[in-house]
């Protein structure tokens, strides 16, 4: 069986929307805990249960593994701060907070809090999973906090839109330039990851190997030319590459160490195979005709 992509397999699960809550408690020694998680989840309604998950490796595991009891807090769109400050580790996360020092801490302002009695406990891989009960509740207006693909978002309600024009009559046809240009895009992007593939080079790995074979070591700018390819090299992805050989990050700058060069090269190679093939398929007329149309419509000052 071929390794499983860690990395990927994270940046897949990023795709999916949740919520952002804090999870708090007491632990033994009387002192609260918090953490930042968006593993909640809702499990049942009668009785009304809830679940959220953390890592074994969490310094505040111990508390709430001997808590009987803990708060879930689903942050507002004007939390976002919270969110950081629950999520750093070493901090002292309740100073100058105002919260209950008796029983379970309660935060205020949240979109939702749920007060829960822990029911359930599971070890599941390099988590652990609490099923909590839900005692008591509430819930406000305001809007909540969403994260997405490594970055904070807002919910916005869709509302159904009326369809009021000829459905028909605003289909484009087979031969329609943004059709051509779709099936043409499709078919070459799949021929590309078909060679990234066989050299085991992930199409996002490529991106910030591009950017540093251009001349890029700020990685500011090496995350804005990610991003411009929907690509954001978040510091999870930044880590993948640094413990992989390829890349080395000081200081904000960002260098291609050798076994990226070779990477690169490899890449290069990967794409001449692709251009060769596709070139092979045209003629020189045809070709000349294209990179012509091509450069127009990129508004490129190029000759060929």
């Amino acid at each position: 069986m071929p390794e499983f992509d860690q990395r990927s397999f994270r940046s897949a699960l990023g795709r999916f929307a949740t919520g952002v809550t804090i999870i708090t408690a007491r632990g033994a020694d009387g002192r609260p805990v918090g953490v930042t998680a968006n593993s909640f989840n809702s499990v049942s309604l009668d009785p009304p249960l809830v679940l959220w998950s953390l890592a074994r490796t969490s310094s505040s595991l111990e508390a709430y593994e001997s808590a009987e009891a803990f708060a879930i807090h689903i942050l507002g769109i004007e939390q976002e701060h919270l969110s950081n400050r629950f999520a750093t580790k070493g901090a002292d996360k309740f100073e100058g907070m105002d919260v209950d020092h008796a029983g379970v801490p309660l935060l205020d302002g949240c979109a939702a809090r749920f007060h829960c009695r822990k029911v359930q406990r599971h070890e599941v891989g390099d988590h652990i999973l609490f099923i909590g009960e839900v005692v008591e509740f509430e819930a406000c207006d305001g809007a909540p906090l969403l994260y997405v693909q490594g970055k904070y978002g807002e919910a916005r309600r869709r509302e159904a839109a009326e369809l009021s024009y000829d459905l028909d009559a605003a289909r484009l046809g087979k031969g329609a330039i943004l059709n051509l240009f779709s099936h043409a895009y499709v078919r070459i992007l799949g021929r590309v990851r078909a060679e990234f593939e066989a050299i085991g080079l992930q199409q996002a790995a490529s991106i910030i190997l591009g950017a540093l074979a251009e001349g890029m070591t700020a990685l500011p700018e090496i995350r804005q030319f990610a991003i411009e390819r929907d690509y954001d090299f978040s510091p999870q992805e930044q880590q993948a590459l640094v413990g992989e050989g390829l890349i080395a990050i000081e200081g904000g700058r960002v260098a291609l160490l050798p076994k990226g060069h070779e990477a690169y090269g490899a890449l290069l190679a990967a794409l001449k195979t692709v251009e060769d093939h596709l070139v092979g398929e045209c003629t020189p007329g045809e070709l000349s005709e294209a990179r012509h149309f091509l450069a127009r419509i990129g508004n490129l000052d190029s000759d060929f």
